[in-house]
């Protein structure tokens, strides 16, 4: 099955590049931990006990197993294409550098059901006791959702306790292994079967659970990374694609547990050695995890623990039936996997954090994850709001992470780090300074004086092996740049790569900042503390709703935190003003948390920070990825002390300068 417009994807190769990575939200069917409490809640302790000594009793300590579907999601965009004869029995995925097998194999392993041979009862041969006594007989149709409710409602404790316990391993199978959607009928055969017992156990389980959910996972986004951007173009504001997975999720769940060493434990805790591998795991809250949280840890190398490409049975696991009913089937590993380079899936910048999570319910955060650690949620009582405040913000700012953790709006993918590269810069103070000898005249649009510069750019971009010289990005970093690709949506690459050589512009030229001012990276830093006291104003590069850049210029004087939006125009006033609410409470106290008003006491207010929009602030054209383009600009103007007498015509130039001026390793002013 192909999953993009390509019928002829590479063997090895992602069937979505980063560049069409997208966000997505997971509803699963499986609902494991609430058909647990039913069935504890429900059966008689007698009954309860024979469920417990049978074929599906082990998933009684799975009461607590939250379902997770940012981490499901992003595993689901790294599927990568394999040979057709073994697209029966394995399922491959990139994390990080690694390539890792989801097989029959893995699936028996984790969920302690077994493999072999189906020996399918025909109809004619199968009782209907069960539905006659209890379901209102064979001719009363039943869908998932009226299962639950008359379960519920069954008098157990008046039951034959065989009875009991066939209805509740119907409700398991039905419910868990063969989870579908409320409207679904549920499945009568299984209902039926059970009342043969002996025949229902020696069902392989493992097998008609694999090929449910092989089925879901291997289908669930063909055509969706085309149908998020059609969708996008027609609604902006469209930021995050939904869909459905089938089956038993929870089982896939615990195979990403044993073969991703070292995920976070506010993703998941491993409790304690046990068989089946779904009883060590106790996943955490679905709304503690994020999808850039996700995205970042998969292609980072350096925090990934042991990636296990395939599972093997410990000692224990040897003897029990579900892995010698297996081990005469295990799917050999491809050649193509020995050859595999992950290089083949380095590809251009990707979307990313979009301020929304993966899972049913949750909600966005208004204010920094690391201001809301400090202080939890704010009361908009104590809030003034004004009418200049823009619209809908998700996100401002970053919390306290490594940047080399791509935890922003457009991502470029993860490349094999080398010890020999350069180290993302620090926080630059500047002071204002009087250097004569060093003036110097700055208007960014005046042009390059020496046209050789683009010339020499043009020639490299172009392939022309004359060009000798070392460049430290690839082309594909500067197709985004130039709006070649990815819609021209900036990365946070681009973002800090062009700040750092602002840095280096302002250490040449100190006379020529007007104020005591300085920029952030892309991300807030633990040294801020510190270096923030040298300053009266801060720059700070943000995404809103992880989708859109701006640039908020934060004044410690007055107590402000000023907004340059080049989309103002197109945002809702009520979703804006609602959004940055928090921000005006919280900002002050963040600054006492960080000890800036001791070194600053002077600066310290009883007023409240105001957050204000400036509705001067030059406008890109609609429906175009150039906001990270204006917000470098603006940057630079107001580092420099101009006027910001640019506009969106004025992008075409912008692009190719941003591009010249990380290839020459300066910016000519």
């Amino acid at each position: 099955m192909v999953k993009s417009k390509s019928p002829d994807i590479d063997v090895g190769k992602m069937y979505f590049s980063y560049a069409d990575h997208f966000p997505g939200r997971i509803s699963s069917m499986c609902k494991l931990s609430s058909v647990i409490k039913a069935i504890e809640e429900k059966l008689t302790k007698r009954q309860l006990t024979m469920f417990k000594k049978d074929i599906f009793g082990h998933f009684l300590e799975c009461r607590s197993f939250s379902f997770s579907g940012v981490i499901l999601h992003n595993l689901l965009l790294r599927q990568v294409a394999h040979e057709e004869d073994s697209r029966e029995d394995q399922l491959w995925f990139q994390i990080g550098e690694h390539l890792i097998r989801l097989s029959i194999v893995e699936w028996c392993l984790v969920t302690g059901l077994s493999f072999g041979v189906d020996t399918n009862k025909k109809n004619d041969e199968m009782e209907q006791r069960l539905r006659n006594t209890y379901f209102g007989g064979v001719h009363r149709k039943i869908n998932v959702k009226e299962f639950d409710a008359i379960f519920k409602e069954l008098k157990f404790e008046e039951m034959d306790d065989m009875d009991a316990l066939k209805i509740a391993l119907f409700y398991f199978a039905d419910r868990v292994l063969n989870a579908r959607k409320n409207h679904c009928q549920i499945n009568f055969d299984w209902l039926d079967q059970v009342d043969d017992t002996q025949y229902f156990r020696k069902r392989p389980w493992g097998l008609l659970s694999w090929e449910m959910i092989y089925e879901s996972l291997d289908n669930v986004l063909f055509e969706k990374d085309e149908k998020f951007k059609k969708t996008r173009l027609k609604n902006p504001d469209h930021n995050i694609e939904k869909y459905n997975l089938y089956g038993f999720t929870s089982g896939v769940q615990a195979w990403i547990y044993e073969a991703i060493e070292g995920l976070p434990s506010t993703w998941v805790v491993k409790m304690k050695n046990k068989i089946p591998r779904i009883l060590q795991w106790k996943p955490m809250a679905s709304s503690r995890i994020n999808f850039a949280e996700v995205y970042s840890f998969f292609n980072d190398e350096s925090r990934l623990g042991d990636v296990l490409q395939t599972l093997e049975p410990n000692s224990k696991e040897s003897s029990r039936n579900y892995w010698v009913s297996v081990k005469d089937y295990l799917p050999s590993i491809p050649g193509w996997v020995l050859k595999h380079q992950p290089s083949i899936n380095v590809m251009l910048s990707a979307p990313d954090d979009y301020g929304v999570y993966t899972n049913v319910g949750n909600e966005n955060l208004s204010t920094p994850t690391s201001l809301y650690s400090f202080y939890g949620d704010v009361s908009g009582e104590s809030v003034q709001v004004f009418s200049e405040v823009p619209p809908g913000v998700s996100k401002f700012g970053r919390a306290y992470i490594p940047s080399y953790v791509y935890n922003s709006p457009y991502m470029i993918p993860p490349i094999r780090r080398r010890q020999n590269v350069r180290p993302l810069p620090r926080l630059q103070i500047l002071e204002h300074a009087i250097d004569m000898s060093m003036t110097v005249k700055i208007n960014p649009l005046r042009g390059l004086k020496d046209s050789s510069m683009f010339a020499e750019f043009d020639r490299w971009f172009t392939g022309d092996s004359r060009v000798r010289r070392r460049v430290q990005h690839p082309r594909s970093f500067f197709q985004i740049i130039l709006g070649t690709a990815s819609m021209g949506w900036l990365g946070d690459e681009h973002i800090h790569e062009y700040l750092r050589l602002i840095s280096e512009k302002e250490r040449q030229y100190p006379n020529a900042l007007l104020q005591r001012v300085t920029h952030t990276d892309t991300f807030f830093w633990h040294t801020m503390s510190k270096s923030m006291t040298d300053v009266d104003m801060l720059l700070i590069p943000v995404n809103l709703d992880g989708e859109h850049w701006v640039l908020a210029r934060v004044d410690f004087r007055k107590n402000k935190v000023w907004i340059y939006d080049s989309l103002i125009t197109c945002r809702d006033d009520k979703r804006y003003r609602l959004k940055f609410k928090p921000l005006e409470v919280i900002f002050s106290r963040w600054l006492e948390y960080v000890g800036f008003y001791n070194i600053r006491p002077e600066l310290r207010s009883a007023d409240p920070w105001k957050v204000i929009v400036v509705r001067s602030t030059p406008q890109q054209e609609p429906g175009t990825g150039d906001c990270g383009v204006f917000v470098l600009m603006v940057t630079m103007y107001l580092m420099f002390g101009l006027g910001l007498e640019f506009n969106a015509s004025h992008v075409e130039y912008f692009r190719k300068k941003i591009a010249v001026d990380i290839f020459n390793d300066d910016i000519v002013l």
